[in-house]
């Protein structure tokens, strides 16, 4: 999921990153591969958005990273002398 789908998937929250996600769900300029927070910010503040939604841009793009990261694969469980367990077998 991009960052785009993200914060339009939010519209109607009822918060200040809902009310971001309806702008950006009306904003046809609005770039949909944007894929960096400066990026968003810049975007943001030469369109004149307010400026409650530019400080909750920076958090919903704070939640959007954490989303992505928790999609990755899990990571091996390492024990608590540094080994890899092995894969446990049904």
């Amino acid at each position: 999921m991009n960052f785009y789908n993200f914060i339009t998937s939010q519209a109607g929250r009822g918060d200040d990153i809902g009310d971001l996600g309806e702008e950006i769900a009306g904003d046809a300029d609005f770039p949909r591969e944007l894929n960096d927070s400066a990026q968003l910010e810049t975007y943001l503040t030469e369109h004149a958005y307010a400026p409650e939604l530019l400080e909750a841009a920076m958090t919903a793009w704070r939640e959007y990273r954490i989303g992505t990261v928790s999609t990755l694969p899990k990571a091996p469980e390492v024990d608590h002398n540094g080994f890899i367990d092995p894969p446990r077998v049904p």
